[in-house]
């Protein structure tokens, strides 16, 4: 087989096994500490507002910092209706989520 053929192949399998782990992580994404499946309204309606989307690294470290700085956090997913949807956003769901904040209940 030539180099082309082997890194071909090599290519491939590691789009499959990408593809695997991505799905496996998309299973357990709402187990994310902070997740929720309510929508956007439900969340503005409690008292969030909506900051920006993000996937990781960048969603932990902006999810540790707000929390750091005494602000609740909730997670939503991304609504593909959203009007800053792009297309990869749609072939990974799971992996873009929406950060909401609030200041945290007074006691909590």
């Amino acid at each position: 087989m030539s180099d082309c053929g082997q890194l071909a192949d090599r290519r491939a399998a590691g789009v499959n096994a990408w593809t695997t782990r991505r799905s496996a992580w998309d299973k357990h994404a709402m187990a994310r500490p902070g997740a929720t499946d309510r929508s956007a309204a439900q969340l503005e309606a409690q008292g969030f507002k909506r900051c920006f989307i993000a996937d990781e690294p960048r969603l932990s470290e902006a999810t540790q910092t707000y929390e750091e700085l005494g602000l609740e956090v909730a997670l939503a997913p991304v609504e593909h209706d959203d009007a800053a949807c792009t297309e990869c956003m749609r072939q990974a769901p799971g992996r873009f989520w929406v950060i909401y904040t609030r200041p945290r209940a007074q006691g909590s």
